[in-house]
């Protein structure tokens, strides 16, 4: 090897040394195992980034949790489904009503059958998802209201909004079924947010 080449590889080993025995406290990373350097060696500091609390990227202005207008998909497509699966037992057990003790054929037992299950299911998912529908655009409007701006409270606003549908609901049938319609909605919502609080809280 030239004179060169070997005062190239001392240069060379000579920058590794000085690196190795630098004097930031992060990259002194002990290495165990064996002999020579790990190929996985890392900087502490990222893991340290990473196990931050706000691990989410959230735009500029936005709050960590969903808003009403958020949630509102979830609700109306909730109510739509539970709604039809209510109907679906529903429609079950007036089938069975019905042809019990009927000497029938399959073929219109089974019509009989489909015709119960399609109609109260696609009845009572309607039901539901209007009333999901009309409680989402009612709790928009209160959380944007001054009443929300002022409490700033998700279960005032949920048993207000619970109220307010109720009322509209049964609005058909006069003042005194509006107002028992409030009062059922009201109780509900009421109902519905203490389990998701407990929920929330102890699970």
């Amino acid at each position: 090897m030239t004179d060169e080449g070997s005062g190239g590889y001392k240069g060379f080993r000579s920058l590794l040394s000085s690196r190795s025995k630098s004097s930031d406290p992060d990259l002194n990373i002990p290495v165990t195992g064996g002999g020579g350097l790990s190929s996985f060696v890392y900087d502490p500091r990222i893991l340290q980034q990473i196990q931050r609390d706000d691990q989410y990227i959230v735009p500029e202005g936005q709050g960590h949790r969903r808003g009403r207008f958020e949630m509102a998909f979830t609700q109306i497509g909730g109510g739509c489904l539970t709604g039809a699966s209510l109907g679906a037992l529903m429609g079950g057990g007036s089938w069975w009503k019905e042809i019990k003790g009927k000497d029938m054929h399959s073929s219109v037992k089974s019509t009989l059958f489909v015709n119960h299950i399609t109609k109260t299911a696609a009845e009572k998912g309607q039901a539901l998802g209007i009333i999901a529908l009309m409680y989402s655009i009612f709790g928009i409007a209160v959380e944007k209201s001054p009443i929300g701006t002022q409490f700033e409270n998700e279960d005032v606003n949920s048993i207000t909004a619970g109220a307010l549908t109720g009322m509209l609901f049964r609005s058909g049938g006069g003042l005194r079924s509006s107002l028992k319609g409030g009062a059922a909605g009201l109780t509900i919502a009421a109902i519905a947010r203490a389990f998701y609080t407990y929920y929330k809280t102890d699970f």
